[in-house]
């Protein structure tokens, strides 16, 4: 109980450092632009400002009423990270989502507070600071855009599993030409892409005898369907002593055989992870031009 109290109060502190919100973001770059931060780093010193100012305003305030919306506000903030800091996984900005506006108003607050508590004598750093904060939120919008416009599909498109598509167009052009097509399971769940891209039918999927699912870490893995089979990642090579000199057989995760002996297989595999004696058809890549899946036959 101790470790696992001190653990989830460590995640849960993380979600207010500077480095999550305002320079590198999460760690899961399909919802997080890497090296960028939740909100603008212009944002940072007043965002903590704000959250002193609030904390304050949650006792202090004129009113009643004033204090219950101060409250409700904070309560917001301090009560949104719990659900991913339950989590092992650091800066998972999905499961903080419920956050980020209750960043952007106590930044406003703390802006409003700074710019209130300046002397009048002092005024003149009112104008410069309304001055640079608009451009400096210009500047990290624009920063922002490039990065996520030009250079984010580029560099990380293996985050969102890019191949898949052009995968499955070689498969429809060719599927009549193999008896049974085994494929990695390396980046993710791919029959969910070979349904979506192949337009196949549900109610074919649904109904299919040859279907093979099974249950295991609360989730329902396909190691089967119609003529396709599916491997992790690391038994795609088998070491075994009884191999010729070309890998005939596969196992899946819940303990099936692929024989391949008498059939004509396509595999698709990660980069340059291949058994002995078979043929490269196709390399894809991703966008980076580093590659995402190599093909081969038996045949």
């Amino acid at each position: 109980p101790v470790y696992l109290a001190t653990n989830i109060i460590k995640n849960y502190v993380t979600y207010f450092s500077p480095k999550f919100l305002f320079f590198n973001g999460g760690t899961q770059y399909q919802f997080s632009l890497p090296n960028h931060g939740l909100v603008y780093p212009a944002c940072l010193p007043f965002f903590y400002v704000g959250l002193i100012y609030l904390i304050y305003l949650s006792f202090k305030s004129d009113s009643e009423e004033n204090k219950n919306n101060f409250r409700m506000l904070l309560a917001w903030i301090l009560i949104s990270p719990i659900p991913a800091s339950l989590t092992n996984e650091s800066y998972a900005v999905i499961r903080a989502t419920t956050m980020l506006p209750t960043v952007e108003i106590i930044s406003a607050i703390g802006l409003y507070f700074v710019l209130d508590k300046i002397p009048k004598k002092y005024s003149v750093l009112v104008t410069i600071l309304s001055v640079i904060f608009p451009v400096a939120i210009y500047l990290s919008a624009e920063n922002y855009l490039y990065d996520y416009l030009m250079n984010y599909r580029i560099n990380y498109s293996w985050s969102w599993q890019y191949g898949y598509k052009d995968v499955s167009n070689y498969i429809n052009n060719n599927y009549n030409n193999y008896d049974k097509i085994i494929i990695t399971k390396k980046y993710g769940e791919p029959h969910e892409f070979l349904l979506y891209y192949l337009k196949y039918d549900p109610n074919k999927y649904l109904s299919d005898k040859n279907k093979i699912s099974f249950f295991q870490s609360n989730w329902w893995w396909v190691d089967r369907f119609d003529k396709f089979w599916f491997v992790n990642d690391w038994q795609v090579k088998l070491n075994s002593p009884e191999l010729s000199s070309i890998q005939e057989k596969f196992i899946t995760e819940s303990k099936h055989d692929i024989d391949c002996s008498n059939s004509k297989c396509l595999l698709v595999t990660s980069p340059d992870n291949f058994p002995p004696g078979w043929k490269k058809v196709l390399t894809i890549n991703f966008l980076d031009g580093k590659k995402a899946f190599e093909l081969y036959t038996n045949n």
